[in-house]
């Protein structure tokens, strides 16, 4: 796999606990929930 980083971003941590309810309510592929932490926090893997 290619990753190419072009900026860092963060996001409000009221967002974060949001989306964490999202990815643990709903059945999201492994994949695509390290896409979406990967916009929270770079050095996840």
């Amino acid at each position: 796999m290619i990753v190419e980083s072009y900026q860092t971003i963060q996001l409000a941590d009221s967002f974060c606990h949001a989306l964490s309810a999202i990815l643990r309510r709903f059945d999201i592929p492994q994949e695509a929930e390290r896409i979406v932490l990967n916009c929270r926090d770079p050095n996840y893997l």
